[in-house]
Order: C-alpha cells, then structure tokens, then sequence
C-alpha cells in the first residue's frame, strides 16, 4: 500500500494500533517492568505520542495512558540528575 505523503491513512493505521488490545497490553505490561526494549522502538512511539499530542489522532485514555508512560519510561535515564550511561548509539 503506497500511504507516503497521504497523511489520513498514516493517522488511520496509528490509530488502529494504538487501540488494538495486544498493542495496549503489551506497552503497559513493558512499562510497568521498565523494558529495555521500549527504548529500541522508541521511534515509532514518539510519532504516534505525537499524533496524538497534536490531535491528528484522537483515542481513549485509557488507549492513550500507557503510550504516554511508555514515553516517560524511554526519557526517564536521560532526565535523571546524573544521566544514565549509555551507549553513543542509543542518543541519536
């Protein structure tokens, strides 16, 4: 499906997956453990945290809650007062 530069389809599929159940219960389950691996798909987590902060996709907030904890538990090593060591690669 050819979706670049049609920007409703892309907020269409972000919203279906933000709401899609395994999706929700996967991120809040990876939150509440502190998963490394949020870190790893932080990309895709920070577009649809952004969609949704912009209003371009509007769900529940019961959908939207463990996105934007997702979000803090990704910044929480780099926010502390003495940042986490990291490897160069995971700052960008």
């Amino acid at each position: 499906m050819e979706v670049d530069g049609n920007y409703t389809i892309i907020c269409r599929l972000a919203r279906l997956i933000i709401i899609d159940e395994a999706f929700s219960s996967m991120i809040r389950d990876a939150v509440a453990a502190k998963k490394v691996w949020l870190r790893d798909i932080s990309g895709v987590l920070f577009r649809f945290w952004g969609l949704l902060k912009e209003g371009s996709v509007v769900v529940s907030d019961e959908h939207a809650r463990p996105l934007f904890e997702a979000v803090a538990v990704i910044l929480s090593p780099l926010e502390k007062r003495k940042p986490a060591k990291l490897c160069g690669h995971f700052y960008g």
